[in-house]
């Protein structure tokens, strides 16, 4: 099913997308695109795609996002800390799958370039995203398993 979204993404002409997130409504699947901007992922600038899973057909497409805070070369601010030093800020209990830099909106619509850690802690798997320049924590998102339904 990627395959469909990013051929779709693609032929509309977004380039460096990359899948953050999914889930699944009844025979369809969303999908969340964020751009990717050399080695850091720009989560303001997301769209998502929404697929029949039975033929793949785009059935969907939302990237008001996107359009509203595209710029063609984001400044992207230089990391203070080292992944290292932001992993030390982490639960030790949080068992880590992957490491990667995000530039995200905080609590007060100010971006942050933060290293998003993404794992799992007593069995649940989180992204939680430690601020580059000061490692505080900036915010913690639950990932709930794709058929799960609140």
């Amino acid at each position: 099913m990627m395959d469909f979204t990013h051929q779709f993404l693609s032929n509309k002409g977004y380039k460096d997308m990359k899948a953050v997130n999914y889930d699944e409504f009844g025979n369809l699947g969303n999908l969340t695109y964020v751009r990717k901007q050399g080695d850091t992922l720009i989560y303001p600038e997301k769209m998502s795609v929404r697929v029949g899973l039975d033929n793949g057909d785009v059935t969907g497409f939302q990237a008001s996002d996107f359009v509203y805070e595209h710029q063609k070369k984001r400044e992207i601010p230089k990391a203070t800390l080292t992944v290292e030093q932001a992993r030390k800020k982490l639960n030790p209990e949080f068992e880590e799958s992957y490491v990667r830099k995000s530039l995200i909106k905080n609590d007060y619509s100010k971006e942050v370039l933060c290293y998003e850690f993404g794992g799992r802690i007593n069995g649940t798997k989180y992204k939680i995203y430690i601020n580059a320049d000061t490692g505080m924590e900036e915010a913690v998102e639950e990932i709930k398993p794709v058929n799960e339904t609140t």
